[in-house]
């Protein structure tokens, strides 16, 4: 019994505590009340104007996500021969997931290796022939200019006389022209001899190629040179007035066998000439082939990076939907990686009120997870610009970042997000319930010294979110506002 008469004091005692703090707050509320609404004479509330704050927020709710979601797929079709990776491991970038069997790649790679060194291996034989074909040549060029120089100089030697300086005819002849063409062409060769001799004797077999092939070309033209001038020696002579039989054939004689000499090591040059051209094809050819080789043996290893599949960043693994022995094709999403960090949160705002947002807008999120006593800050970082409609409503899918990294959150969690789209300070302000519209204008009802009730015009800027509005023109700091 006493200890329930306690109880029920006890119990009093608490309840005149409360009440004395309901007392309390109703005064507060009260106190308040009357500074900013006050009454007029007439006993009506009235509303105090005054500068202050005002806010124009966007309230939206949204999802958390990863900043990266990466699926993830091979190039390459094959059999899955290793899986690395389970869901919920965690994945530096780099790191094997998923491996298919590449058995039959790395044999194409080896034969293709294989292959390659076979032909850069015929690739060096054939420059060494080139090479040996080029040094041939430099002793056929000196050959030619023997001969070249023998028949001129020995085998016509006694057809002319002053050979070098004024070569005439040892004979007469019964063609001018003949004579003349003669005579003429010896005087080339004494020009044409001593040029081409400098040019043969300072060549050497490792004097480079497009010297040699310089010297061949200019050799074969100086040989049809010496075929022209022999042919117009044999026609002179074939002319000659005051020759005997025997002598006219001796000189004949000696001229033909200089023509056979020189168009026997002519040959022999314009052959060389043809085997190094030949050999250049082959050499292009062999090039071209290793660099066909080549590419296969890049696609190949292309191939093998392409069967085994990376992490692409530092991250987690949330899907992994393969097992050892499945075959894949090329495009299968086979994982899934998110970012560990760098969560954003994506949310679907109205027409009505995209309007009022714009990229770099900060935010106040709290997430379901936490409660609100947990807020974060947020940056809107993009606005898509094309509709997406959601029950019949046009929505524009809105993201946001987070301003700094919580290793709490987690991707699909609840976000509310209050943005702030505008702010303005130290304007007047009024309650938006105060302002009406009448016939077009908006209108305050204002409450004047002697507690006469007037309506005017006024002007209004920002609606804020607390329910109050800015008051650019109409009613002054101080005015009080008729309640209605």
């Amino acid at each position: 019994m006493l200890d329930l008469l306690s109880d029920m004091k006890n119990g009093f005692i608490n309840l005149k505590r409360k009440t004395l703090w309901i007392i309390i707050v109703v005064i507060v509320i009260s106190i308040s009340a009357f500074y900013f609404f006050g009454r007029s004479e007439n006993g009506e509330e009235a509303f105090l104007v005054k500068k202050g704050t005002i806010v124009q927020e966007v309230s939206v709710t949204g999802k958390t996500k990863a900043a990266d979601n990466i699926e993830l797929s091979f190039k390459e079709s094959g059999k899955v021969s290793q899986v690395l990776a389970k869901v919920g491991d965690n994945v530096s970038p780099g790191q094997i997931l998923i491996t298919l069997d590449d058995k039959e790649l790395r044999a194409q790679l080896n034969q293709k290796e294989a292959a390659l060194e076979v032909t850069k291996a015929k690739l060096e034989e054939l420059k060494l022939e080139k090479t040996n074909a080029y040094r041939s040549a430099v002793s056929t060029i000196e050959e030619v200019y023997i001969r070249a120089d023998e028949a001129v100089k020995q085998k016509t030697d006694d057809v002319f006389t002053n050979d070098n300086t004024s070569p005439q005819l040892t004979f007469t002849t019964l063609n001018t022209q003949a004579r003349i063409d003669a005579v003429a062409g010896r005087l080339e060769m004494a020009e044409l001899l001593p040029v081409w001799r400098i040019n043969v004797y300072s060549l050497s077999p490792t004097s480079p190629e497009a010297q040699i092939l310089t010297l061949i070309g200019d050799s074969l033209n100086n040989v049809s040179k010496i075929q022209s001038f022999l042919q117009n020696v044999f026609d002179a002579i074939n002319y000659a007035a005051d020759l005997s039989g025997t002598t006219k054939n001796s000189y004949q004689t000696s001229v033909s066998t200089a023509r056979t000499n020189l168009n026997s090591v002519n040959e022999k040059l314009d052959s060389q000439l043809r085997l190094i051209n030949l050999q250049d094809a082959k050499i292009n050819s062999q090039q071209a082939q290793i660099r066909q080789i080549e590419a296969d043996i890049n696609l190949v290893k292309t191939q093998l990076t392409n069967v085994v599949l990376r992490s692409p960043i530092n991250g987690l693994v949330t899907t992994v939907d393969i097992k050892i022995g499945e075959t894949v094709s090329v495009n299968q999403k086979v994982a899934t990686v998110i970012s560990k960090t760098g969560f954003e949160i994506e949310s679907n705002i109205t027409e009505v009120d995209i309007a009022k947002v714009k990229i770099g807008d900060t935010a106040l999120v709290t997430l379901d997870a936490f409660g609100n006593e947990v807020v974060f800050e947020a940056v809107v970082s993009f606005i898509e610009p094309a509709e997406t409609i959601i029950e019949g409503v046009a929505t524009y899918k809105t993201t946001l970042n987070f301003v700094s990294e919580n290793e709490r959150i987690k991707s699909g969690m609840t976000a509310n997000i209050d943005i702030l789209t505008q702010k303005k300070d130290g304007v007047l302000l009024a309650p938006q319930r105060l302002i009406i519209t009448k016939n077009g204008n908006r209108v305050a009802k204002i409450i004047g010294q002697d507690g006469s009730v007037s309506e005017v015009m006024v002007e209004t800027g920002l609606r804020g979110s607390d329910g109050n509005i800015e008051i650019l023109s109409g009613v002054n700091e101080g005015d009080r506002l008729l309640t209605p």
